[in-house]
């Protein structure tokens, strides 16, 4: 039998390891995506209890979204290599079986004793059931990691720091502006202008709410 295809065949043994990893390694990547958003998200409203921030909560929600989109992304592409399968594949009680067995398939012609190591490799890999006995769960640290960001979260959002005047001014004075914007939306869409028209009018009526929204002092 050719080496390339025992490779393959010791490989598609250890698939099950494979996937199993995979996710683990996604589910570890996507919690802590969740707990760099949630730390940052903290930092974010412990600074709107000193200065006014527009549209806060808008800001939260796109960058958790934006966050957590390209770990689910990054998550999805981090696929175990072959040396680290066979290597954790090993870590399951059989020492170096694999990676041995791994490295004699790396050479073109295996010597009598490594073809015996490949045997063997590929019986254990036939008779276990390896993604049964690999957890996907991510290690506690990282469950710790996202129970500091929470309550860093949750400190950040119930401390009872009374905004200044200027703030509450500044917040009164934006709801203002936003119900402005949203009412002359209304009168807009009810009159008897184009739909090229109003959507000209709705634009420019945007770019003013965003241009006024820089002016928080």
């Amino acid at each position: 039998v050719k080496v390339g295809v025992l490779m393959k065949e010791l490989l598609k043994s250890l698939r099950g390891l494979r996937i199993k990893i995979h996710t683990k390694t996604f589910l570890t990547v996507l919690m802590l995506t969740c707990s760099f958003c949630a730390a940052a998200d903290a930092v974010l409203i412990f600074a709107s209890k000193f200065t006014y921030i527009y549209g806060l909560w808008n800001k939260v929600g796109v960058f958790s979204l934006v966050c957590l989109a390209m770990g689910a992304v990054v998550g999805a592409l981090l696929r175990p290599s072959a040396v680290s399968l066979v290597r954790i594949a090993d870590s399951l009680g059989y020492k170096e079986r694999f990676i041995t067995a791994y490295e004699a398939l790396s050479v073109d012609s295996p010597l009598p004793m490594q073809e015996l190591v490949i045997e063997d490799a590929l019986r254990c890999a036939g008779e276990k059931d390896f993604g049964k006995s690999f957890s996907v769960m991510p290690g506690k640290v990282f469950f710790n990691i996202l129970i500091a960001a929470l309550a860093l979260f949750a400190f950040a959002y119930f401390v009872p720091i009374t905004p200044s005047e200027d703030m509450q001014r500044q917040e009164e004075m934006h709801d203002r502006l936003d119900k402005a914007v949203e009412d002359m939306k209304r009168e807009v869409e009810n009159s008897p202008l184009t739909q090229n028209q109003k959507s000209e009018i709705n634009a420019e009526l945007n770019d003013l709410k965003k241009e006024l929204s820089k002016y928080d002092n």
